[in-house]
């Protein structure tokens, strides 16, 4: 009976020491994985000619891939490294890969579910995670990413859903289909909550208008209703009217001259506002790799930092950039800066 428990334990050994090498090879399974990215060029185009009228966006993995590539940078978290992220479609299905380093050690993380629009809210709902080969409990995952990322996304129980915050478009419509992302976006308001806010105004003040002035202030009304984009030009065209109280609207709406004024055609900016703005545009500088985008941006903190604004050059600046690039800075100042601070940037360097 001794002779029998002595073998007893190598082979039970032995079992435990199978086990372990089994769990490390599934845990560590495809950890040095990487993925070529080869997406499109044009995707801006993309989205610029979507969101120029409002419509569709069509991508492919190859296509999101490449627009994580030129955005993502490596992230730690609590001693976890998230090196990158990399998406394959599948019909219906959305595959995320995220190589991650733990104390050196490389992981594959990966998650298989879907895309749903919920509240307005783009959501990834997960059917499934892995470490490696290995299943990880959704709600287990799910509740250490709300701790990470509370503030860009809402963790729910059924999924991840993206803060409306958090992205610069208005979002109506996503689905998978056919192994492609289709986006529905609207048109980009610049401005809209200043434009809805003068429409009020101004429809309040026409019951004490001349002929003329209504004319004028309707006219004006129905463009920033088609249009809110068109702020600016309609503060312009509203100079010419009589009446005091549109004068007034005009001034004070998306700051007017209680932020700024005007001197001999430059621009002063109040102490308060130049500082914040520096300070966005600063954030702002830093997220795109192109050279002519850099350098405009700077040149707009530049005048910021005084506190006296040319608009002339910057202007000539923007203009000379191509249709994506200047999408791209627009982007960017939405992305980076809140929805007034972005209208107050371009209306400062009249960039229409």
């Amino acid at each position: 009976m001794a002779r029998k428990k002595r073998r007893k334990f190598p082979i039970f050994l032995a079992i435990i020491i199978l086990v372990i090498i089994v769990f490390g090879v599934m845990l560590k399974w495809n950890s040095g994985y990487t993925q070529s990215v080869s997406g499109s060029t044009d995707v801006y185009d993309k989205f610029k000619d979507a969101v120029i009228s409002g419509g569709t966006v069509s991508l492919s993995s190859d296509d999101i891939n490449s627009l994580i590539s030129k955005s993502f940078e490596s992230q730690t978290h609590k001693g976890v490294t998230i090196k990158n992220i990399y998406v394959n479609m599948d019909q219906n299905k959305l595959d995320i890969k995220i190589p991650v380093a733990v104390k050196g050690q490389n992981f594959l993380v990966s998650s298989r579910g879907s895309v749903a629009l919920k509240d307005g809210c783009a959501a990834y709902l997960p059917d499934s995670f892995k470490i490696g080969a290995i299943p990880l409990s959704k709600s287990f995952v799910l509740s250490k990413l709300k701790a990470m990322y509370s503030s860009k996304f809402t963790i729910e129980t059924d999924g991840i859903y993206i803060n409306k915050s958090a992205v610069p478009l208005t979002i109506n419509s996503i689905e998978i289909k056919d192994g492609k992302l289709n986006v529905g976006v609207e048109k980009l308001k610049l401005g809209s909550k200043e434009a809805s806010k003068m429409v009020d105004q101004l429809s309040n003040a026409m019951k004490n208008l001349n002929p003329s002035d209504k004319a004028k202030v309707e006219a004006a009304i129905k463009s920033l209703e088609n249009n809110p984009n068109l702020l600016n030009d309609i503060k312009n065209q509203l100079s010419s009217v009589s009446s005091n109280e549109v004068k007034q609207i005009i001034n004070t709406t998306n700051g007017g001259n209680n932020n700024n004024s005007t001197i001999s055609g430059v621009k002063k900016l109040d102490a308060d506002l130049a500082a914040r703005l520096s300070k966005e545009l600063s954030v702002v500088a830093t997220k795109t790799s192109d050279a002519a985008e850099k350098e405009l941006i700077n040149n707009m903190k530049s005048q910021v930092d005084s506190r006296t604004i040319d608009s002339s050059s910057i202007k000539a600046s923007f203009k000379s950039l191509n249709k994506t690039q200047q999408f791209q800075v627009y982007t960017l100042l939405l992305i980076n800066t809140n929805e007034q601070d972005a209208d107050e940037i371009r209306n400062i360097f009249n960039l229409k």
